[in-house]
This record gives C-alpha cells, structure tokens and sequence, in this order.
C-alpha cells in the first residue's frame, strides 16, 4: 500500500533532527549516528528518555493532549527489536494480528500490530511498527483505551495516530539532499529554486538542499555494457543550492534502471553523485548511491 506523503510537517522535523541527533546521547552513552526513524509528531510532545549507543537508540516521548506515550528507536536486529516489543508489553506484542494497511516504509517491508496491553482501568492500545530496514527500526503509539477508541463525546483518536503511521521515513543524518513527492503542502509552502519540466504529464518531487551545495547538476544516465550506471548529459545546471532550498524536478520514475541522477559538491568538497528511482514496494522517492 502507498504511503501519503506528509511531506512538509516532516521536512521541518527532518530539519530539528539533523540538529538534535548529536544529543542523543546522555549520561556519558556513546553517539548514535546512524539512520533514524522519523514521523510526524503532535505539537506538544515532549521528550522524557533517551538510550543511545553506537549501532542504536531508543525514546520516549509523551503528549499531554492526546495522553499519548510514543516510542521509537533503531535495532541491531530483528531478534532485538522484537524482544524490545514484548519487554514492554508482554507476549501480545509478537501474538498480535497483522495490519494490512502497511506493508513497507521508505522502501522496506514493514508490519504493523495493534493489540492491549495492561489490565484493568489501565488498558491501552498499542500500535506497534516494525520496520526492516538498515537497521530494525520499531515505533510504537500508546493510547488509553478509552481516549483511543472514543468517549462519550465521540471523540476518538485513532485517525491521528493512523496518520501518524503512515508519515513514518528514515532519516540518514549524514544526508546532504532529500527527495519527496510534491503534495499540497509542499506546493503551498514551497518555492522551488528551479522548476525542470522533463514529462508534462508527470508528477512533480522536490529535492531538497539540508546542507550548502555547489556546482549541482541534474543529468540523464548512461550505462555501459557491463551494466555500470554514470552520469550522461546535463538537464539543468546551478552553481549552488543554498540549506532548504529545492529542485522542483516533472519526470516519471523508472520501472526498473534509474534514468535520472543528480550530482553535487558537499561544503566539505566531497563530490557526489545520486541515482533517482522510486521504491518498488510503496513507491518512495528515492536517491541511490553509485
């Protein structure tokens, strides 16, 4: 199933993350710095805790508004992630019944549970995700019961923790350019650098500077007899692409070898050069390395 693409509350997230990740870690942990699992959040969530080591993490946050607990982190593995799961929650956490309404996130499979946990007046529900990517990731929205499925009033929350879900991405916190469809959102909020029309007929996606770039070039691949993919001839040329800026690029995505890449010099000098292509599983833009 294709994901919404909530892409401009999720951007800024991106944005407060690239800046927060180094504080990650407390009380002597060492520095997570790998990719992390990114979602949209409500406005007043709250971090309470924080683990971090060098391949993983794993927090807390809680939102008075919607007494809610949600909780996120990256494993080294599979085993691990799930037997985090079941520490939390107990054996309804791997016996729960899987959704399918989600099937993969940014490129990965992906499962999705929903089941109670506690007793009494303190029953909650649990939405749990597990996302195998390059790391296990997991994310996991504690609701109560009743605040949950609705109150005497009607009022229910489910719709935003399911929106919540499906905003769920990686973020690699060493990346210098993101990719994402253009949505209303984006379109509203946005004002791309360039506009590169390739296919009129084609969706738009936005890439997207979190870093200073120079000498940026949107250009065809070639391949060779080998099958080795590199740069071919330039579609558009800029000399630089300032933090937040984008590339408003119409193109289809292609069914199977990349045909479009975009190169670019890091402020550090590092010269770079990234394959456009799309999940084959919930069609998440993606940029691939040589």
């Amino acid at each position: 199933m294709k994901r919404r693409y909530l892409w401009f509350p999720l951007l800024i997230l991106i944005f407060i993350l690239a800046q927060a990740l180094p504080a990650l870690c407390e009380n002597g942990d060492a520095p997570y710095a790998g990719p992390v699992l990114v979602f949209q959040a409500p406005r007043d969530a709250e971090l309470t805790s924080t683990e971090s080591s060098v391949d993983s993490y794993f927090q807390t946050l809680y939102c008075p508004g919607l007494t809610e607990t949600i909780m996120s982190g990256a494993f080294t593995s599979a085993e691990a992630a799930e037997d985090k799961l079941v520490s939390l929650f107990g054996e309804a956490a791997s016996s729960a019944a899987v959704s399918d309404a989600l099937d993969a996130v940014a490129g990965y499979s992906a499962r999705w549970t929903s089941f109670t946990a506690g007793s009494g007046e303190n029953i909650a529900v649990v939405n749990a995700v597990v996302v195998y990517g390059p790391r296990t990731f997991v994310f996991a929205a504690v609701v109560p019961q009743s605040v949950y499925r609705g109150d005497d009033n009607g009022e229910s929350w489910s719709d935003e923790i399911y929106n919540q879900i499906m905003s769920l991405d990686l973020f690699d916190p060493d990346a210098k350019l993101v990719i994402a469809m253009e949505d209303e959102d984006s379109a509203a909020f946005s004002k791309p650098a360039a506009n590169v029309v390739i296919d009129e007929e084609a969706g738009a996606f936005l890439l997207t500077a979190l870093s200073d770039l120079t000498s940026v070039r949107l250009v065809n691949v070639r391949a060779d007899e080998k099958g080795q993919l590199s740069a071919g001839d330039t579609l558009g040329e800029w000399a630089s692409l300032k933090a937040g800026q984008s590339l408003r690029v119409q193109a289809y995505f292609p069914e199977i070898i990349p045909t479009l890449a975009i190169e670019y010099t890091t402020a550090e000098g590092e010269s770079c050069l990234r394959f456009i292509t799309d999940s084959k599983l919930d069609g998440t833009p993606m940029l691939i390395k040589e």
